[in-house]
């Protein structure tokens, strides 16, 4: 049995709603009994991009920061990135698909970090977030430690576009 990490509850301003499922996968059975399958993260609001490159499909799961905070290169500070390689589209119905991949990297802040934010802290203010000078926040979170240990493991990724009443 192993030990499960929190559930990350990430909320950003892009238009889906990702929920991660990890699952064991044979190579990573360990003792007599597999692992549990693990609900990892749900993140509202992300953004993904999908693409497939010499046989490679990847996809990424991107929150982005409020408006305004930028980096030194004017691009969008990135509050949470899962990306997965091997996706297969499982299936499809009403605007809801559900994926199987293989989680390949997890960056995200810690939870206390998102509802800092969710009661209304600016970036700025937090120090998980903060750049190198004053004013400054990070380009990319650090590297999702709960999640490390994970990384290689199959993901059940259910993607659904956010209603209005989501977004609230």
């Amino acid at each position: 049995m192993t030990e499960q990490p929190p559930v990350l509850a990430v909320t950003g301003i892009g238009a889906y709603r990702i929920r991660v499922r990890l699952e064991p996968v044979p190579h990573l059975r360990h003792g007599r009994g597999w692992p549990e399958a693990i609900s990892a993260a749900t993140l509202t609001g992300a953004d993904f991009n999908a693409d497939h490159d010499r046989g490679l499909s990847r996809f990424e799961a991107r929150i982005y920061a409020p408006p305004g905070f930028e980096d030194s290169d004017r691009d969008r500070c990135t509050l949470a990135s899962f990306e997965f390689h091997h996706m297969v589209l499982d299936s499809a119905r009403g605007g809801i698909m559900d994926f199987t991949g293989v989680l390949v990297g997890a960056l995200a802040y810690p939870q206390n970090v998102y509802d800092r934010l969710a009661a209304g802290t600016p970036l700025t203010d937090i120090d998980e977030a903060r750049g190198n000078w004053p004013g400054d926040v990070r380009y990319l979170p650090h590297p999702h430690t709960n999640l490390e240990r994970y990384l290689g493991w199959r993901a059940k990724l259910t993607i659904s576009p956010l209603r209005r009443q989501d977004d609230q």
